[in-house]
């Protein structure tokens, strides 16, 4: 089994209809391919847990990749194995944090937004870590050179 974690951020706003309207046709694709997972909907982001057989997981993920809805999306974690599931019991589990105001909700919310945010930030560290690296060794090859 694999289960991937990813946050995208939507191309343009969803209407409540519209991520109806995603999340059910998910549900249908991920009964004939044995996915399960949930769908956060949080302002103009989203993120997703899907889990289920490797080749199916990689198919989808492609697929959301390529999909024109989202925009900038990141694979937060991908994990294969012998694992039980999260979300046995659902194709397609909906949150969508921005048509509902209950209290319950505000540390998820609160936890998404640091995830993202996390995110942004080994990204960044990541690139200037490689810029670094290829600076260093640039200027090792060129003193070298010069001998």
């Amino acid at each position: 089994m694999k289960r991937i974690r990813y946050v995208s951020s939507m191309a343009k706003p969803f209407t409540e209809d519209e991520v109806q309207k995603l999340v059910e046709l998910a549900q249908k694709h991920n009964k004939q391919k044995g996915i399960t997972g949930m769908l956060v909907a949080a302002g103009n982001k989203f993120y997703q847990l899907i889990e289920g057989p490797g080749g199916a997981i990689d198919a989808l993920y492609k697929r959301i990749e390529k999909d024109p809805r989202h925009t900038d999306v990141k694979l937060l974690s991908a994990e294969s194995g012998d694992m039980d599931r999260l979300y046995p019991n659902w194709s397609m589990l909906k949150v969508d944090l921005s048509l509902v105001e209950h209290e319950k909700l505000a540390p998820i919310q609160t936890l998404l937004n640091k995830a993202v945010s996390q995110r942004e930030l080994l990204d960044d560290a990541l690139s200037t870590l490689e810029e670094c690296i290829c600076r260093v060794f640039t200027d090792d090859e060129t003193a070298e050179d010069d001998n």
